[in-house]
């Protein structure tokens, strides 16, 4: 799946978070500079996928090389990885949790073979009041099978190019019943609306919520038809489940 790494830039509230082809280990403060293809912004964070460090000032090793090079449409960006005390600082000024660790999963089964997908650049939020979103570009699912992640963005199926985005709004009903400052495992209902290739739907999905240190680990499980959403999975998969975890700071 490769290294996402996440870049803060001179505009409030924006990160760039980019899907490195070559697994690298980088630390906070390091300045890089980074190319890769632009997949779309969300939520304040701009989004690239096969990127490539192009440079780095210090502490950034790469331990892996690749001989593909970056397409004509790439986008090159320069920026420093976002820390700790910038999250803190932003969880205070908005009153949100904010996760940028997270992941979607979605797994079918099928006759001829099992679909997985999972996508690692995802946002989402959770407010002082329960509110909670996610947002995630359909193109940053990655499939082990490349046919199969081609299949998944054209335009019987997906079609990303047109419906580039899915977002989830809503909130957790039973919020009243989770104690932020008290660490611990709570059980969490959300119900709002997730729009998926562009049809918006009411969803309720339940899963847990654990608090630790100030921090919050979402993680849920559900089941989605595609057909609810104007999609033919008659070729590949009807219907998905449909893993989410988050870590909130």
């Amino acid at each position: 799946m490769g290294t996402v790494i996440y870049l803060k830039t001179n505009i409030e509230g924006t990160v760039i978070s980019c899907r490195l082809q070559d697994k690298v280990t980088v630390q906070n403060g390091s300045t890089i500079t980074v190319k890769g293809i632009f997949t779309g912004f969300i939520m304040g964070q701009i989004q690239l996928s096969e990127c490539k460090l192009i440079t780095a000032q210090n502490n950034t090793t790469p331990t892996t090389t690749s001989s593909e090079k970056p397409t004509p449409t790439d986008t090159t960006a320069t920026a420093q990885p976002i820390t700790k005390d910038t999250a803190k600082a932003t969880e205070v000024v908005t009153k949100n949790y904010t996760s940028s660790k997270g992941q979607i999963k979605f797994f079918s089964k099928t006759a001829a073979e099992d679909i997985q997908a999972t996508n690692t650049q995802i946002v989402s939020k959770i407010s002082s009041k329960g509110d909670i979103e996610f947002a995630a570009l359909i193109k940053g699912f990655r499939f082990e099978n490349e046919l199969m992640q081609k299949h998944f963005n054209e335009e019987g199926y997906l079609h990303s190019d047109k419906y580039p985005k899915s977002e989830f709004k809503g909130n957790i009903t039973n919020f009243s019943a989770i104690n932020l400052t008290k660490d611990g495992t709570y059980k969490a209902t959300t119900t709002g609306n997730l729009t998926l290739h562009g049809v918006t739907k009411p969803i309720t999905a339940t899963g847990t919520i654990a608090v630790k240190n100030g921090k919050l680990l979402l993680n849920s499980l559900f089941k989605l038809r595609v057909q609810d959403y104007n999609i033919d999975g008659s070729d590949v998969a009807e219907q998905l489940d449909i893993t989410v975890t988050a870590e909130y700071q």
